[in-house]
């Protein structure tokens, strides 16, 4: 679906995507704006639009598009700047509507990330994604309702959506924190594979998410000092405040990090401990026996000759003297702590 909102004097107007490209972008008239968002377009829509209205290089054209052999599907975030436009490449992270009695941890494995493109002009800013995106119907939504936020032009939206992206990815976080507290919960309790296994599925995805956190922080940095001619300088500092979100999501993740590592250690350390105290009831075990062992063996060689043998009270003698060494053996351990 194509929507195209266009703004001009006051006044809020909408096209259809034959109407627009009959409309030159260089056309446009200086103050007006114009935003044409493309979700899930179709092949048609994209031929005319990206191709044939603004002329949009083949190779970012495939930057754009899905592709399977890249993690989730998504080319890098990165900006690039050509004569005509600034093409952008930033990924959403849509949280969908939580299930009933759904758990965190389930929760957070149905969220996947989503590409969001962008290209803009003085003029123009087009967003082209393949799933609806709330950071869009959001910013959508305010600008209809605050027509200053379409008077400050391309760059200004942008920074809005960019602001409701890293938003998003902060509410992600605290979904993983909290999943976090849970493991760390069921860690205490003595919980085994399970717990291990879910620990080390979220450190690794901690480490994709500040991967892709950094590639954004540093495109935002780049926005934020006005390398490119079609960002304005007024507009920068709305950039700089997105650089502040996402320098705080990046500590975020650093501290779930550390706490996940943490957790790791203390299962280990913790298994550690319970394969000691394992060892130390054998070894006691062990330990009780060896004289016990001993003594049977002794009075278990079968030699005639054996006082022992045929003395009535030799076996209640050899039962004594087995219980008399289990006791003191046991008090011995005891006082030295050794069965604590």
């Amino acid at each position: 679906m194509t929507t195209i909102t266009w703004y001009e004097q006051g006044e809020f107007r909408t096209y259809t995507v034959d109407e627009l490209c009959a409309i030159a972008p260089a056309s446009i008239p200086k103050g007006a704006t114009v935003w044409v968002d493309m979700s899930n377009p179709t092949p048609e829509d994209e031929q005319q639009l990206l191709t044939t209205w603004l002329g949009v290089h083949e190779l970012v054209l495939d930057d754009m598009r899905p592709n399977d052999d890249l993690a989730e599907g998504m080319h890098p975030a990165k900006v690039e700047e050509f004569e005509e436009y600034l093409f952008l490449i930033f990924h959403a992270v849509p949280i969908p509507e939580r299930k009933p009695d759904e758990d965190v941890g389930t929760f957070i494995h149905r969220i996947r990330g989503q590409q969001l493109n962008f290209i803009m002009t003085e003029q123009l800013i087009l967003t082209h994604h393949e799933v609806a995106l709330a950071c869009i119907g959001d910013v959508q939504r305010m600008v209809l309702k605050n027509r200053l936020a379409m008077e400050r032009g391309p760059d200004y939206i942008t920074a809005l959506i960019l602001d409701e992206i890293v938003d998003s990815m902060n509410a992600y976080n605290a979904l993983v924190e909290d999943r976090v507290e849970e493991l760390e919960r069921l860690v205490m309790k003595g919980e085994s594979t399970y717990t291990i296994r879910r620990l080390l599925d979220h450190k690794n995805r901690n480490q994709f998410t500040r991967r892709k956190l950094m590639q954004h922080r540093e495109i935002v940095a780049r926005l934020s000092r006005g390398e490119f001619k079609v960002i304005g300088m007024d507009e920068a500092v709305y950039y700089r405040n997105v650089h502040d979100h996402l320098v705080h999501a990046v500590d975020h993740v650093d501290t779930i990090r550390e706490s996940i590592l943490s957790l790791i250690d203390l299962y280990f350390s913790m298994s550690s401990t319970r394969l000691n105290q394992v060892m130390r009831v054998l070894t006691v075990i062990s330990t009780v026996f060896l004289p016990i062992t001993f003594v049977t063996s002794w009075y278990g060689m079968n030699f005639h000759h054996m006082p022992e043998l045929e003395w009535m009270f030799g076996y209640p003698m050899v039962l004594a003297i087995i219980i008399i060494i289990s006791v003191v053996m046991y008090v011995v351990f005891r006082k030295r702590g050794w069965l604590a």
